[in-house]
């Protein structure tokens, strides 16, 4: 039951308050501790009137209560992310310092910086649950985006190109990543699954189709390691959600028997080069041509030096130097040092992240920040893992150091959301004490 005088209180206190959010909270909990205040100056013999008076000059001046609400109610700012991102997306230029490459141009690399840290900044001003509102339209987008792309590929239309082998989209000249469509997939799966009450195996199965669909009809051009990373995505989405364990278990069981018989499959279909890097990699053969990028790689690890080499002999002969083995040139001409610092840099936002996730405990949130790790952490350690020699080489690019504008906009995106959680995560605190 709310007071004329309680009003006009409480509208003198959220006055003073800029975040919408944050005012609504504080008006529901003012207004709650002037009800709690007003009955016990009744039980103390005040009059009704006496008792509101008694209620809220209590509460002191709503200017000044008002002022310190605006402070402790406000959306938040992770410095510390922003500080990591920052300093990766500068050591994204640190390739241009130390050697001379044709395919890289400075100016380009300014450009993609910058619209990164536009696309992260906008994507972390806007609440994360308001895109999350919009699940099904991101995997209507992802259903446009199969049908195209299936279309492409049997008429051969203009707006395709192929890279690695792979056949992706090229939108008015821009080569658009398929981690774009992973990032549709991965709204639209936490969408689904936080916005949809799952009670029954059969409310799984639009997340079998979602997962699989994909990988079945594009796989091919998708390739082996994005569609790894759909159903990474897909697993670790599930695996964080608020389902039963019963329906987690009988979709991680039955994900379990479809991903070994897809293994076995892959395995007797294998493509011949693909099986050739494998079988480099496992050290059981010696192809010439799948083994020579291997033992480059091993000759400049074997022959980096803590502060880093002038010798510039190998640098045309490294195929992919500014994308997949970009890291390679911090390595070997950068010296130890500023790998170290380098990799420490993105283990960091990762650190940052797993204390992020730790401290939700909100669905919606939880949920993205675990597939958001999911997203920047697989790349970041298979490249790394293949320069050193400890995976197959493959066409994996170190996220925001590799040279491609679209890829690192992508990276900054999967950022902005992220930052995006931590803005709020004031607020989604406060919702979970208000529902307990």
């Amino acid at each position: 039951m709310t007071t004329k005088s309680f009003d006009a209180f409480l509208t003198r206190v959220t006055e003073q308050m800029k975040s919408k959010e944050g005012k609504h909270l504080v008006q529901k909990e003012l207004h709650s501790h002037l009800l709690q205040s007003k009955k016990a100056n009744m039980r103390a013999g005040y009059s009704e009137g006496e008792a509101e008076v008694n209620a809220i000059s209590r509460m002191g001046d709503p200017v000044q209560l008002g002022k310190k609400m605006n402070k402790l109610h406000r959306p938040l700012i992770d410095w510390w992310m922003l500080a990591l991102v920052g300093g990766l997306f500068l050591l994204s230029f640190v390739p241009f310092l130390l050697v001379d490459i044709q395919a890289m141009r400075v100016e380009l690399q300014l450009l993609s910086v910058f619209i990164s840290f536009i696309f992260m900044f906008s994507l972390m001003l806007i609440d994360f649950r308001k895109i999350l509102t919009k699940w099904k339209w991101f995997l209507g987008v992802a259903i446009f985006y199969i049908i195209f792309f299936c279309l492409g590929t049997i008429t051969e239309l203009p707006y395709m190109y192929y890279s690695f082998g792979l056949l992706k989209f090229e939108i008015f000249g821009v080569r658009i990543p398929h981690q774009w469509f992973l990032m549709l997939i991965f709204i639209g799966l936490v969408g689904y699954i936080s916005n949809v009450q799952i009670n029954s195996y059969k409310q799984l199965i639009p997340l079998f189709i979602i997962m699989w669909f994909p990988i079945l009809l594009i796989g091919k051009h998708l390739g082996p390691f994005l569609s790894i990373l759909l159903v990474m995505i897909t697993l670790t989405v599930v695996a964080f959600s608020s389902l039963t364990k019963k329906l987690k278990k009988q979709f991680l069981t039955w994900n379990g028997v479809i991903i070994w018989a897809s293994l076995l499959w892959a395995i007797i279909s294998l493509e011949p080069h693909r099986y050739s890097r494998i079988a480099v990699w496992l050290k059981v053969d010696s192809d010439p041509g799948e083994s020579y990028v291997p033992n480059l790689l091993r000759d400049i690890i074997q022959s980096s030096t803590l502060w880093g080499q002038t010798d510039m002999t190998w640098v045309n002969a490294m195929p992919d130097i500014h994308t997949v083995t970009a890291l390679t040139i911090v390595i070997y001409y950068g010296g130890w040092l500023l790998t170290a610092f380098l990799i420490t840099v993105f283990i960091g936002i990762i650190v940052r992240l797993v204390f992020l996730l730790v401290q939700m405990q909100h669905q919606q949130a939880r949920l993205m920040i675990a597939g958001g790790m999911v997203l920047l952490t697989f790349p970041f350690v298979y490249n790394t893992l293949m320069i050193f020699g400890l995976l197959p080489y493959s066409a994996v690019n170190f996220p925001i150091l590799s040279y491609g504008g679209a890829e690192r906009i992508y990276y900054s995106a999967v950022i902005g959301l992220m930052l995006s959680v931590y803005r709020q995560k004031l607020f989604l605190r406060k919702l979970l004490v208000n529902v307990k």
